[in-house]
């Protein structure tokens, strides 16, 4: 879904899903060229749930990002979105594009959250 939407842009000059034959070990799923030259280059990693999105939960744009998605998103800066799929498995499917997730938390407009195990004393 994400693919074909990216796809579907009016700036998208060309769009490689790079885990189309299975899981890549990259910490982006697609990489989307812009611009009739093809120069700007965005990296997106695709997060998906199967929940519908529902009106005033801003929780359901949670998802997990790993380690190394964060490092590259630091690294990459506006060139690495976070595509967000609400309600995947459903036909009320929402998509929603995170630009920019270094910035956005550096400007306290995202919050990283840690979830721990519990451990015994």
């Amino acid at each position: 879904v994400a693919f074909k939407v990216l796809a579907e842009r009016d700036d998208a000059q060309k769009v490689v899903w790079v885990n189309a034959d299975g899981e890549s070990g990259l910490p982006y799923d697609i990489t989307l060229f812009l611009n009739d030259d093809l120069a700007q280059k965005v990296f997106v990693e695709v997060k998906t749930t199967s929940q519908r999105p529902q009106f005033g939960h801003t929780h359901m744009n949670a998802c997990h990002i790993s380690l190394e998605e964060l490092n590259f998103a630091l690294v990459k800066g506006n060139s690495y979105w976070v595509c967000r799929v609400l309600g995947a498995l459903s036909e009320d499917v929402k998509i929603v594009v995170f630009k920019d997730l270094a910035s956005r938390l550096l400007r306290s407009q995202a919050q990283l959250l840690v979830d721990l195990p519990f451990e015994s004393l």
